[in-house]
């Protein structure tokens, strides 16, 4: 499109890729606005960005919309070829062919670096982006349960199982040292799960030092190895009366040798019980909607099915 003008990111427009993203997600109540540090956060200063991979599009001199494809070099190396697709555009400027445009360059600058399959995810009611995904030649892959539990009921206390204790700690108390060794757990724990590939370290050291998110994690320790953790952050939801507080169990793992001993239960009642005590009176998780056995296990403690998001594929070796 001649009159569509990219424009890279970087510190002069964040500002603008701020007010892009709450407006193009407000369909999504669990979607917050960005603070500065947080968006710095999640782009500019994620290992992997790539200043020639994520590009603003202004319309006669306005910022209208933002898109890119994040490559991650931890997953190329665990053997999964792939990258993530993202594209917003303000409501008033959909259906003029900017999020066409945008999908496109991200899947050129995708097929630039050999890379085979993209992936994107949605919410199921956001039927602006499935509809323009599903045109773009993408496949539904697999479906992402959030689950919700309401109200500020306890659960029964489950104690560690024997040999293990359960430690917590703030994200912003803990130290490089103490963060790597957190994804490193989270690595381990989720080598095995679908499609998951290992995090990177530096962007849980860059979520500590924007310092605006409450997030403590919970870590089953062996002696002195983590043997599991459970991640929950404070991060408000909308309803239709504003935005009420919520707790997030972000992430629920177990590195393989230890499980089958009841860890991942004592490791998700402490989650549950650090976000009551927070204050927090609706906590809301994710889980695959394959995982039947989480599911059973969740269930078991309160949490119901809320929203269904999806994650979407799109193989791109043999295109022209």
């Amino acid at each position: 499109m001649n009159d569509l003008e990219l424009v890279p990111l970087s510190e002069d427009n964040l500002n603008d890729l701020i007010e892009i993203a709450a407006r193009s997600r407000a369909i999504d109540p669990y979607q917050t606005r960005l603070t500065r540090e947080e968006a710095r956060a999640y782009s500019i200063l994620d290992p992997d960005f790539d200043l020639n991979g994520l590009w603003l599009v202004h319309l006669e001199g306005k910022a209208v919309g933002f898109g890119g494809a994040l490559i991650e070099k931890n997953r190329l190396d665990a053997g999964l070829d792939d990258g993530f697709v993202e594209v917003d555009v303000l409501p008033e400027y959909r259906g003029r062919g900017i999020e066409q445009f945008l999908l496109t360059r991200s899947l050129d600058h995708l097929r630039s670096k050999g890379i085979r399959m993209a992936r994107a995810r949605s919410l199921a009611i956001d039927e602006w982006r499935n509809n323009f995904l599903i045109a773009g030649a993408f496949h539904e892959a697999h479906r992402v349960y959030s689950l919700v539990r309401a109200g500020n009921s306890k659960p029964l206390h489950v104690a560690a199982p024997d040999g293990f204790e359960i430690e917590r700690k703030n994200l912003t108390d803990c130290s490089d040292d103490d963060i790597i060794a957190i994804n490193d757990a989270y690595n381990d724990s989720f080598r095995d799960h679908f499609r998951s590939g290992p995090e990177n370290y530096e962007r849980m050291i860059n979520q500590r030092n924007s310092g605006s998110e409450k997030i403590v994690i919970s870590l089953g320790m062996d002696g002195k190895k983590i043997a599991g953790i459970c991640i929950t952050e404070v991060s408000p939801v909308r309803t239709r009366s504003g935005f009420m507080d919520a707790g997030w169990i972000e992430f629920l793992g177990i590195r393989p040798v230890y499980r089958g001993r009841g860890l991942g239960t004592a490791l998700l009642v402490d989650g549950i019980e650090c976000l009551l005590d927070m204050g927090m009176n609706s906590l809301y998780m994710f889980v695959y909607a394959e995982n039947s056995r989480a599911l059973g296990m969740y269930r078991s403690l309160g949490f119901i099915n809320d929203l269904d998001s999806i994650w979407w594929h799109r193989k791109l070796q043999n295109e022209d």
